[in-house]
């Protein structure tokens, strides 16, 4: 899938949601913690949430290598709530998938998988 950014993340999003409906947000970051393009139902703001995930980045950057566990390539962080997972896209992006505590999360797993290696050619 070639496009730009915003093209690409257009049909990645309408994929998302299509196979994962009770999704709650989606967004993709810079790995500095600028929001790139976003799709957040409710009142979080992308730039919080950027910045909060580039801070997640760096600590499992720092973590998992010190672990002798290679380097990191997904985070994912449960509440009683929800869920957040975490993808790295390259070495510069990330994608972000916000979604109930109950979601399917092999589901999850194989759609971010998919999504974040075409995002990876736009974000590049």
């Amino acid at each position: 899938m070639a496009g730009s950014l915003s093209e690409v993340s257009k049909t990645v999003f309408q994929e998302i949601y299509a196979d994962i409906p009770e999704t709650r947000g989606i967004i993709v970051a810079s790995h500095d913690g600028l929001p790139l393009v976003s799709d957040i139902k409710g009142n979080t703001s992308a730039d919080k949430l950027a910045a909060l995930m580039a801070t997640t980045i760096s600590m499992g950057r720092r973590i998992m290598p010190s672990l002798s566990l290679g380097e990191v390539s997904e985070f994912t962080i449960t509440s009683s709530e929800g869920r957040l997972f975490i993808y790295l896209i390259g070495t510069s992006a990330a994608l972000c998938i916000i979604t109930p505590k109950s979601v399917n999360i092999g589901m999850v797993f194989l759609r971010a998988t998919e999504s974040a290696k075409k995002l990876a050619a736009a974000v590049g």
